[in-house]
């Protein structure tokens, strides 16, 4: 056995330990909701599975302690909502969460907002709810839950409203295309810096070309993905002196300090100069020359699921599987990445359409398979489908049983 030892104060856990390159010898303790007594969320859980409207559904969430979740609602009846739940804690104007503050009372959590103040919609008029782990609540919303920082950049969420809006109705197979769209708004937000750029070769000047004339979709075949992604890294990597971190992802900063002008980089005549160097350098590190194109970008981006013990022996070759994909940070079928591999390390761990007025015609698909056994047949048969796109129907009747396993409790058995 292991014997770990925990220091604990009013505030929470000491945390020091865990926290990589501490410049500080004060104790840091870590106040969070989850660690308070009488969690209820399990409650929460099962009432909302048992909730028949929209006011059962919210009563059910008020259970709800943490973590705070984007939770949509739909009924056969044709209503729809959105609800933030979660005890939010009320602090003093001086603290904000974001930064650590000394332990002393004024720095106390105040109370928890009223659960009738957090964000919610009802039937909005618009007709529709996008989540996206973006900012949902508008800049209006008289509580903040956090600050903007905090919250997804809305790129996914705007694409997502993008094709909504494309068309008055909507089919099952629209709802797919939406799941399965890998068109990178990152690229609209930098596009007016690939314009601006001031390129010398001309194997760059006929790849900004190229880049001008792409619609943004990162597929799995597309070239132009590879290279612009590249280029991403590397305007990533303009704050290191600043920051310290050799990718600072963040496109809302990126984009104004080339366009005006920054520490990072000078005035905008050599924050351009430098984004063009960096154009550049990504087409170098692709190997892109007269007549060599890069490689597509999923062979660049490959998922690498890992088993969750075994990735780290010699037995990862058949427990692990690696596969071709698409996408990024920013696309609605999410293609996160590690930045100095591009190795794919996160998307959708679940793909569900419900059609609520038929419940036989939903369907629904996941990464691997519903079997932890690496010699089942079933322990990646769903990869293929999840993809390429394909969902498996979700039937509640009339489906084929091939192995039936009845539990049954200690005082039934005879």
């Amino acid at each position: 056995s292991v014997i770990f030892e925990v220091k604990e104060t009013i505030f929470g856990p000491i945390i020091n330990d865990l926290i990589r390159d501490i410049r500080i010898s004060d104790p840091i303790a870590l106040r969070w909701v989850s660690l308070d007594d009488n969690d209820t969320t399990v409650d929460a859980y099962t009432d909302i599975m048992l909730a028949t409207n929209w006011t059962e559904f919210r009563n059910g969430l008020r259970n709800w302690v943490s973590p705070s979740q984007n939770f949509i609602y739909a009924d056969s009846e044709g209503n729809i909502g959105y609800q933030c739940p979660g005890k939010i804690p009320i602090r003093s104007s001086s603290h904000s969460g974001l930064f650590p503050v000394p332990g002393k009372k004024e720095f106390m959590w105040k109370g928890w907002l009223d659960f009738d103040s957090l964000p919610r919609a009802y039937n909005p008029e618009r007709g529709y709810v996008v989540s996206a782990n973006n900012k949902v609540p508008p800049h209006s919303w008289p509580n903040p839950i956090l600050g903007d920082p905090d919250w997804e950049v809305p790129f996914r969420a705007s694409r997502i409203t993008q094709l909504l809006n494309s068309k008055p109705k909507h089919t099952l197979v629209d709802m797919k295309n939406i799941q399965l769209d890998q068109t990178t708004l990152l690229f609209n937000h930098l596009k007016s810096i690939l314009y601006s750029l001031n390129v010398n070769s001309t194997i760059a000047a006929q790849w900004k070309s190229r880049l001008l004339k792409w619609n943004g979709n990162a597929e799995v075949q597309s070239q132009e993905a590879s290279v612009f992604e590249t280029w991403f890294l590397q305007l990533c990597k303009m704050p290191y002196k600043e920051v310290g971190t050799t990718h600072w992802i963040s496109p809302f900063f990126l984009e104004k300090a080339i366009s005006n002008g920054d520490n990072i980089c000078g005035n905008k005549d050599s924050c351009i100069a430098e984004a063009s160097k960096r154009f550049e350098l990504a087409l170098e590190e692709l190997g892109v020359t007269e007549g060599v194109d890069p490689m597509a970008w999923g062979f660049i981006h490959k998922l690498h699921i890992q088993h969750l013990v075994l990735t780290s022996s010699s037995l990862s070759c058949f427990f692990d599987r690696i596969i071709p994909y698409g996408g990024d940070h920013y696309t609605v079928n999410v293609g996160d990445y590690e930045p100095s591999t591009m190795t794919m390390f996160a998307g959708p761990s679940y793909r569900q359409i419900i059609d609520l007025s038929n419940f036989e015609d939903s369907v629904f698909v996941l990464p691997m398979g519903q079997s932890g056994n690496v010699f089942s047949s079933h322990y990646s048969d769903y990869l293929h489908k999840w993809r390429h796109g394909l969902y498996v129907p979700m039937k509640t009747r009339d489906y084929q049983v091939e192995t039936l396993l009845t539990l049954v409790p200690q005082a039934q058995k005879g």
